[in-house]
């Protein structure tokens, strides 16, 4: 009986306690090729190389074995996403948060310049509005232009905190939240 007990403590620790988890998303659009990882400590919960193929997202695994994911952005999809995010935005507790931005027209340096300027301020923008939401995260920030050849390379890494029940409850809320708008627009709908 009592390892009994001992294992719903166990699971109840494991399903309560932050778990830090680090996310990479590399993507050089030029060649339409990236890379999508998700860590737990030094476990891969998922490695896939990604592309975009006809409005999808195409994901292959190191075995070869590809999905296609459909890119779409209804308003109700992108309500739902936005949804999920604004909950659970609340719960997750970021580490580092690091953006890589890689910009070059071989003919033209000013241009090469210009546009890495430009996403350096936008990118210090976002990072001082998140600042501002979660002070506790570390920002990192590397911008820079290449010369020599035409190239456009975007990279994030992310090292959060989320304890599983925080993303169960966060993914019902969506859920139900979603559910609740729906019926709200029926009703509008209907003139009642």
């Amino acid at each position: 009986m009592s390892f009994f007990y001992a294992f719903i403590i166990l699971f109840l620790i494991l399903f309560c306690v932050q778990l830090t988890m680090k996310m990479k998303v590399f993507f050089n659009i030029k060649n339409n090729t990236g890379k999508l990882q998700l860590k737990f400590m030094f476990i891969k919960i998922f490695d896939y190389k990604i592309s975009i193929v006809h409005q999808n997202l195409k994901l292959t695994s190191k075995k070869g074995k590809s999905k296609f994911m459909p890119i779409e952005f209804s308003q109700e999809s992108i309500q739902s996403y936005t949804d999920f995010e604004g909950i659970i935005f609340r719960k997750i507790y970021f580490k580092t948060i690091a953006i890589y931005f890689n910009f070059g027209l071989k003919s033209d340096a000013f241009a090469s310049s210009m546009v890495v300027g430009t996403i350096d301020i936008a990118s210090k923008i976002l990072f001082s509005f998140l600042k501002t939401k979660k002070s506790e995260v570390l920002l990192k920030l590397k911008t820079y232009p290449s010369f020599k050849s035409n190239v456009i390379k975007i990279g994030f890494k992310a090292k959060i905190s989320i304890s599983v029940f925080d993303f169960v409850w966060s993914l019902m809320e969506a859920v139900v939240t979603k559910q609740i708008n729906s019926i709200k627009n029926k009703k509008v709908l209907k003139g009642e």
